[in-house]
């Protein structure tokens, strides 16, 4: 989130791609063998239920809240597009402790990292250090 923040007042925004992660990236054993994304995590479970939202809903909010300018999720059924749509809702906040709950799953897991799937396809290009 620092550097969100530093990188916003010299006007680069950030962009929150594939947030939700992705059982791809489990299935690849980016998830450092952990075997669940954090959709899966109860404190999420937890938080939904109490705003009547999906798990999904809840880790987008948390995004838009903690300042990333683009949260872009992948999903390919129409359905779910529509679903996480809800949570750019107005009436819909997360309080601070929810938010400080949420961001406390951090694992300092990569996902999405080119380093480590393209291991497999006979090269790696790491672009994060």
């Amino acid at each position: 989130m620092m550097l969100c923040c530093g990188v916003s007042r010299v006007g680069i925004r950030c962009v929150a791609f594939s947030p939700l992660g992705s059982s791809s990236y489990i299935e690849l054993n980016m998830d450092q063998s952990l075997g669940k994304g954090v959709l899966s995590e109860p404190i999420i479970a937890t938080i939904a239920a109490s705003h009547q939202m999906t798990p999904a809903q809840v880790v987008l909010k948390w995004n838009l809240q903690r300042g990333v300018h683009a949260v872009i999720p992948k999903s390919s059924q129409l359905s779910r597009i529509i679903e996480n749509s809800g949570s750019c809702s107005e009436t819909f906040h997360l309080s601070e402790d929810e938010m400080a709950a949420i961001s406390q799953l951090n694992k300092n897991i990569r996902f999405n990292d080119p380093g480590e799937f393209c291991k497999s396809m006979g090269g790696a290009i790491p672009i994060y250090n």
